[in-house]
């Protein structure tokens, strides 16, 4: 390709490519899209965070000339707007505690689960070097943490 091709004509080009690689947008299930893009290591949080940055700097200019931003462009930054980014409204804090818990659900899958022995043992002992904590609540922290260790056992001897 030798001439020079105008943004349109690349993008149009693109677009053919990409079609008749895998089709159509409507042949590709978003199971199968978020699959192929996990495997090529697509990284859709930045190339998100990238294009929010983007669209922000283009709505600061309608925001600096008074004017209202356009629908699509005020869509396109709810849409994209990155989870660390400080919640404006209750449905945003929602939708990030949601975005986190998934997240440490899927991370949770990730480890492998331990085998369970006859006899368990458990302890927990994370707090008890912690300076800053009272009486009262390492006396309660004492008595969870002897509950959790019962319940194990009582586990075990289900078994």
């Amino acid at each position: 390709m030798n001439k020079k091709l105008n943004k349109q004509d690349v993008r149009n080009r693109i677009s053919k490519l990409s079609e008749a690689l895998l089709g159509q947008p409507e042949d590709v299930s978003l199971e199968e899209a978020q699959e192929l893009l996990a495997v090529a290591e697509f990284d859709m949080d930045s190339v998100s965070a990238n294009l929010y940055r983007r669209l922000y700097k283009e709505a600061q200019q309608y925001w600096m000339a008074g004017k209202t931003l356009p629908p699509l462009l005020k869509q396109a930054l709810d849409n994209l707007r990155p989870l660390t980014e400080p919640p404006r409204n209750e449905q945003e804090l929602g939708k990030q505690a949601r975005a986190r818990v998934e997240r440490i659900v899927e991370e949770a899958k990730i480890f492998p689960v331990l085998p369970h022995t006859q006899s368990s043992e458990f302890q927990v002992s994370a707090y008890r070097n912690k300076r800053d904590l009272t009486t009262k609540d390492r006396s309660l922290l004492d008595e969870i943490a002897e509950d959790m260790k019962n319940d194990v056992h009582r586990q075990d001897k289900e078994k």
